[in-house]
């Protein structure tokens, strides 16, 4: 017969701890579970604690930081899970807001393409000078000419301008492009001004004015250089803005997907900086079936 040889056996002291610290957080647990389950005020809610006395109150606590300092992939999986929960409730504070600014998302005040009559549309807020929009708007580009029945809307949202100018610029140049030309040529110089490989920051006027050479003259590129609240493609940038802070939009890119009608928290999707190509196709996707 063959001996079965268990191994070594455990620390019967770290087990007590473990036992202990665990007891401990559980019996912490359940007169904040009492309390909450009988509604009552914080106050009498911390009374239940004064049946432990001040030493064991301290004991209890040394138990189980140290328990948690032996421990630590629990503080880990419990910060995850923190974050999730923060950007669920992020999240869902952006949608909320995107079905109540949803007709100004898809009003006919800004550079579009794809038809008018689309039942999903792409609302895109940019910065020129943003190394993540420059990668989405690839993306975005490749996702288009895949989905010829969506509608993609450009917002220039300068996010960047104090302190960048160029920043500002860029867009105005934009909005010029889109006035005088329309649409098809708005969108040769926002990609073209998007293929310069440039990082975060390093955008030049000198960029702008190549990208713009083939729709505006010299004339407005000065134009579009001077801004200013008379410059009507300045205010529509501002309106942008307002818009933006009306989504609370955290940072740049940030995409919208949306119905173009009966739009909801449901089948509306907003995605921030660093989303990726999967889930913008994944949100479009989402629009079409809640179509069906």
């Amino acid at each position: 017969m063959t001996d079965i040889h268990p191994g070594p056996l455990p620390d019967v002291t770290a087990l007590r701890r473990c036992c202990t610290a665990l007891l401990s957080m559980g019996l912490l647990l359940m007169v904040a579970t009492s309390a909450e389950a009988n509604h009552r005020p914080p106050a009498e809610a911390t009374a239940a604690q004064r049946d432990f006395s001040e030493e064991q109150q301290a004991q209890i606590g040394e138990i189980a930081a140290n328990w948690l300092v032996e421990h630590p992939e629990y503080l880990v999986a419990a910060s995850d899970r923190l974050r999730q929960q923060q950007q669920m409730a992020q999240q869902q504070v952006l949608r909320t807001l995107a079905v109540q600014n949803a007709a100004a998302l898809l009003a006919d005040d800004a550079p579009a393409t794809g038809p008018r009559e689309a039942k999903t549309a792409v609302v895109m807020f940019f910065d020129y000078q943003c190394a993540d929009c420059r990668k989405i708007s690839s993306a975005v580009a490749r996702l288009h000419k895949e989905n010829p029945a969506v509608r993609f809307i450009f917002r220039e949202y300068p996010v960047f301008a104090s302190r960048w100018p160029v920043s500002g610029y860029a867009a105005r140049v934009g909005e010029a492009v889109w006035s005088a030309k329309g649409d098809d040529a708005y969108l040769g110089y926002h990609h073209a001004l998007f293929e310069q490989d440039q990082g975060e920051g390093q955008l030049t006027p000198a960029m702008v004015n190549t990208a713009a050479r083939a729709y505006l003259t010299q004339a407005q590129l000065k134009q579009a250089e001077v801004g200013g609240n008379h410059n009507l493609w300045q205010q529509r940038i501002d309106k942008n803005m307002r818009l933006g802070a009306s989504l609370q939009l955290p940072k740049v890119p940030a995409l919208i997907v949306l119905p173009t009608a009966n739009a909801s928290a449901e089948n509306l999707t907003v995605i921030t900086a660093g989303g990726e190509e999967e889930a913008l196709r994944q949100a479009m996707v989402k629009v079409t079936s809640t179509e069906r």
